[in-house]
């Protein structure tokens, strides 16, 4: 096919791309030549989408119902403390279910390991989706099946869904296959989850004093190789997102969260922070105490986002997104 395809007849969203593609690991078997009818549709699929002159890059969120802007005022109606539904009990991480798969199906890349053993699922090879870059001798944590699960609180503040949700800028290259809506929210159906981040997450909570809206959590392995190179030009293997092991806050919907709860208890000492910056500030001191009692941890600013992470390490590593992030940074380090 060249530029004249027609365009009528090839108009085929990334959506019905990404669905094919992904059943065809399920279909093709151990020397099954190229014509596996699946495979052929696939590639068939990817051609005629790349004779299109304009993709819509946005396909794949418009399909699912869920924009980025409607999945960031969700994160407010749907957080931990404001949803709308009462929550179905609660769950000890360590109990989560571990994910299973029949042993010699290929998913995602991670053929030949058997998906039944837990030892497989905490430290797998890098062709695969669920590879743990920073596991040592396979003492990771598991891959977790969270489907049924996603709005049991693992904590008196926080949610399953929270440590899993997909960050709506990166749900346009997410495949519906691989994630459910929770309260409109995107999460992952398998993820991982440390139980040292969600206590070190209550913990800050907790000394903090108001809600904080978690923007994104679990992020696979392949996805977090190819957002880097996307966005920074690099390849980044070792990120704490991978390993369940870290969050990504989004600071203005966490100051709305603010307010909103000011408005029902104005007495509340949190009250008295008068903008976003000086909430930053707070959330910054708060969390960086708590992980340097706690042996270590991760703690990254940005103009909208604070990153936690549970690396520990007996260190807490800093950094700031940009150079006015990094002068903040190393302001209230000085000033604790």
């Amino acid at each position: 096919m060249g530029k004249d395809c027609n365009r009528g007849l090839f108009r085929i969203s990334r959506l019905t791309f990404l669905v094919l593609c992904d059943l065809m690991p399920y279909s093709m078997k151990l020397g099954e030549s190229i014509k596996n009818p699946l495979l052929v549709a696939c590639l068939a699929l990817g051609a005629a989408a790349a004779c299109s002159e304009k993709e819509d890059d946005s396909s794949n969120v418009a399909v699912a119902g869920i924009t980025s802007k409607e999945a960031a005022e969700r994160f407010v109606k749907s957080s931990t403390e404001s949803s709308p539904e009462p929550s179905p009990g609660s769950i000890d991480v360590k109990d989560l279910p571990v994910a299973k798969w029949y042993s010699g199906v290929k998913y995602d890349g991670c053929k030949g390991l058997d998906f039944r053993s837990t030892e497989d699922l905490k430290t797998m090879h890098e062709d695969c989706k669920f590879y743990d870059s920073n596991s040592v001798s396979g003492k990771g944590s598991p891959v977790l099946d969270l489907r049924g699960h996603y709005r049991k609180r693992v904590s008196q503040h926080f949610k399953v869904r929270d440590f899993a949700r997909i960050d709506p800028d990166d749900l346009e290259h997410v495949s519906p296959l691989r994630y459910e809506t929770s309260d409109g929210i995107p999460v992952y159906r398998y993820a991982r989850i440390d139980p040292e981040l969600v206590s070190i997450m209550e913990e800050i909570r907790t000394a903090v004093g108001f809600p904080i809206v978690v923007s994104g959590g679990f992020r696979p392995f392949s996805r977090n190789v190819d957002m880097y190179l996307e966005y920074g030009g690099r390849v980044k293997r070792k990120s704490q997102h991978v390993s369940g092991r870290a969050v990504d806050t989004e600071l203005n919907l966490t100051f709305n969260a603010l307010m909103a709860q000011c408005e029902s208890s104005p007495t509340l000492k949190a009250c008295g922070l008068g903008n976003k910056d000086e909430m930053a500030e707070r959330l910054f001191k708060k969390a960086h105490g708590i992980m340097e009692k706690r042996g270590g941890g991760g703690i990254g600013v940005g103009n909208n986002q604070m990153h936690f992470d549970a690396r520990g390490g007996g260190r807490v590593a800093t950094w700031g997104y940009d150079a006015w992030n990094r002068r903040r940074i190393d302001r209230w380090t000085r000033e604790r």
